[in-house]
């Protein structure tokens, strides 16, 4: 495959192997990465949130994005629902 294109097959993507335990909050989420970049730094994760998970507000570092691929995400930006075509949320890190 060409550098820079990366294909992942939906059935190697469970994140329910992949609990996390937010040492803050002790909220749990299912995190699976599915790409770093040892050179850049980027990476990116496939995140499951439980219904009705609340994250307190907080900052990040670096930018971010995401897309929503099921049900709804509640933020105080509005809701954002997985219907076609996909929400993408970006957060600057300002």
């Amino acid at each position: 495959m060409e550098k820079g294109y990366l294909a992942i097959s939906a059935d190697r993507i469970i994140p329910e192997e992949h609990k996390h335990v937010s040492k803050n909050t002790g909220n749990v989420t299912y995190e699976q990465y599915l790409v770093t970049d040892e050179d850049t730094g980027m990476l990116v994760k496939y995140i499951r949130y439980p219904k009705g998970m609340v994250t307190p507000i907080h900052d990040h570092h670096c930018a971010h994005g995401m897309y929503v691929l099921k049900g709804t995400l509640h933020t105080d930006k509005g809701d954002f629902r997985s219907l076609l075509p996909l929400h993408f949320l970006r957060d600057m890190g300002i």
